[in-house]
């Protein structure tokens, strides 16, 4: 092969790369979630007595809100958990928005669970792994005619994973 021909061919070959690489850091970037970590006020604690709130905290990256899905609201969002190895549910308590340093966004979603007679034989639970597809389930929630979205662009909508 001439030189000018190996040239070219070498440059097809790295313009194939860079494209290939480009699409893989895109795949990446859609894989990526919201999530920044998950949080409990009782972590670590054991609770003895039925009608104690615990919460659930999932913070997010970037500013959210709740807002109706365009049907009918028909309850509080939910999040699925697990108590004494059943599915139970924590209802959406509240969502505060604020910045942290270097000005980067959070969002914290804070779902309640109040503790029923019997429920904590064994830890309790948020359902799912990591929130993603594999290995494990997904993080599941019942929404009642609700989602949450990024701050003024409803149709970007919170992706619940790490």
């Amino acid at each position: 092969m001439k030189m000018a021909g190996m040239k070219k061919a070498t440059k097809k070959l790295v313009f194939a790369l860079i494209g290939i690489a480009t699409a893989c850091a895109g795949l990446s970037a859609m894989a990526q979630g919201h999530i920044v970590s998950i949080k409990s006020n009782q972590s670590g604690e054991v609770i003895t007595a039925s009608g104690v709130d615990v919460e659930m905290r999932l913070i997010l990256n970037g500013h959210f809100e709740l807002i109706s899905d365009g049907g009918s609201s028909t309850g509080d969002p939910l999040l699925r958990m697990i108590v004494n190895g059943t599915i139970a549910w924590a209802k959406l308590d509240t969502i505060s928005r604020y910045t942290v340093a270097a000005g980067v966004p959070r969002t914290d979603v804070i779902f309640q669970y109040t503790v029923k007679p019997g429920d904590m034989a064994s830890p309790l639970l948020v359902f799912g792994n990591s929130g993603s597809i594999s290995p494990g389930d997904a993080y599941q929630f019942i929404w009642n005619g609700w989602q949450i979205s990024e701050v003024g662009t409803p149709s970007n909508l919170a992706i619940w994973r790490y």
